[in-house]
């Protein structure tokens, strides 16, 4: 008697592994964006002491983050549809993790606001792309487990913010005082960017394949009258259509690891 054997594929169970290897990575921007909401409340005493801030300059380093990033936000969300979610959360998750360490080595209080303000810019990029690429990657029970994860994120996030954020500044790391309450996130930042997969060149030109169909579909021997029939079916000529259909893959393949 023969016993046969069944080969399980694991292709299913590495492309899952990936989409939470994802999810961790958006959920780590967006902690280190809710995480600057608060964990400075704790620094300002310091930082006026240190840098001789007023009470407007202190009003500014703490609202400028947030502002700049309630101005932003729905700009960061469209243009994350125009350009895609991958392309904008890298930019925002540079721009953050830029203008944190502008934030802790800023030597005035006016480059501190700059700097804040920038990160907030940058958390504006990041945020709205977790959303996104959640309801495009998880569904069913999935999708229901990663918004728990989201969830999780966003009430945690402000309390870790005023516990680290104290922990930070009573521990005079190296004597920076202050400063590390915004140079905690560089490090964050570039593990995050670093586990985010490259996005893969489609290696197509649209322009070029609309060129060489024309050519292919117009040669001598060819028979017009099928290409003809073609094009009355699809409403369209031959090669817009399969252009058509050339850019929309362009579009959707970064998004399903294409």
């Amino acid at each position: 008697m023969t016993t046969a054997t069944t080969t399980v594929p694991t292709g299913a169970d590495s492309t899952e592994r990936r989409r939470w290897l994802m999810l961790a990575v958006l959920i780590t921007g967006q902690f280190m964006a809710l995480l600057d909401v608060t964990i400075v409340n704790v620094a300002i005493p310091t930082i006026r002491e240190k840098l001789d801030a007023s009470g407007a300059a202190l009003q500014l380093i703490v609202a400028g983050y947030t502002v700049t990033y309630a101005m932003l936000l729905i700009t960061g969300a469209r243009l994350g549809d125009l350009r895609g979610p991958r392309r904008l959360f890298l930019a925002g998750l540079g721009t953050f993790t830029l203008a944190s360490l502008a934030c802790g080595l800023a030597p005035t209080t006016g480059a501190l606001i700059t700097a804040r303000s920038v990160q907030g810019a940058g958390a504006a990029l990041m945020v709205p792309q977790i959303l996104s690429v959640i309801q495009r990657q998880f569904a069913g029970g999935a999708r229901a487990r990663a918004l728990g994860v989201y969830a999780a994120t966003l009430a945690s996030g402000a309390v870790v913010g005023q516990v680290l954020g104290g922990l930070l500044v009573s521990a005079d790391l190296l004597g920076a005082s202050w400063r590390p309450v915004f140079l905690v996130n560089v490090p964050v930042g570039l593990v995050a960017a670093a586990l985010v997969r490259p996005e893969r060149s489609a290696g197509m030109k649209v322009s070029s394949v609309k060129k060489k169909l024309k050519e292919k579909a117009f040669a001598p021997g060819v028979n017009r009258e099928e290409v003809y029939g073609a094009e009355a079916t699809l409403g369209l000529p031959l090669d817009e259509f399969i252009a058509t259909a050339i850019t929309g893959v362009q579009q959707v393949a970064p998004e399903i690891g294409l």
